[in-house]
């Protein structure tokens, strides 16, 4: 008899699999004739290979050199080959109020992997230096300029590449203006005049819940 056992039947396309055999009354000098979907690919008692297909079947036939033996060749089992081509990793970042932003306004940056696996690792910088990790950051004091980004360590196993940086958000930061005024005369015209720096949108916040 002949069984035969796969480091792996389930793998990433490239990768190395090694079969190996076990086997009963094979004399002294048996012949192992190793198969991928009935055609012959080698010799011996193990066979490895890194160029198998998803759906290919592996299989050995032994010829046992017993003189004594019910039939002098049998065939192994099947192993049958999952393989899975290597998928790209990738991450993308958002900010949940936008890019423009009041001074002072608390941001919730949110990181979207693809293909990250079950543990992936992540890691975000500011303007370049590492800032915090998981898959949020918040923060209520960028500056105007601030740029953010993030990068990603995939746990899965049949990637492309596990690291993958994601696009960078610049913030645009707007001055805030403050204006501290009495009423001596509701009928009074109040003009006020923005000298906030490096704007170009303003927003008019009167304490009553509309700008």
């Amino acid at each position: 008899t002949i069984s035969i056992n796969a480091s792996a039947s389930a793998i990433c396309s490239g990768s190395n699999v090694t079969f190996t055999s076990s086997v009963t009354n094979e004399g002294g000098a048996p012949l192992y004739d190793w198969q991928v979907n009935g055609f012959s690919v080698g010799t011996g008692t193990s066979y490895s290979s890194s160029a198998l297909s998803n759906g290919d079947v592996v299989t050995c036939n032994l010829t046992s050199s017993e003189t004594c033996v019910t039939s002098s060749t049998v065939g192994s089992n099947p192993v049958t080959m999952v393989v899975t081509s290597p998928q790209t990793v990738s991450i993308s970042i958002a900010s949940d109020i936008g890019t423009t932003i009041c001074d002072g306004d608390a941001v919730l940056l949110t990181a979207t992997p693809t293909n990250g696996g079950s543990a992936p690792v992540y890691e975000w910088f500011l303007n370049g230096s590492s800032v915090g990790s998981g898959t949020t950051l918040s923060s209520s004091s960028f500056s105007d300029g601030d740029n953010v980004y993030c990068t990603l360590v995939s746990s899965d196993t049949c990637v492309v590449s596990p690291n993958a940086t994601s696009n960078t958000i610049n913030f645009t930061v707007l001055d805030a203006a403050i204006a501290d005024f009495t009423y001596v005369d509701n009928s009074l015209t109040v003009d006020f005049t923005n000298a906030s720096t490096n704007a170009t949108t303003y927003y008019w916040d009167f304490g009553d819940g509309n700008t």
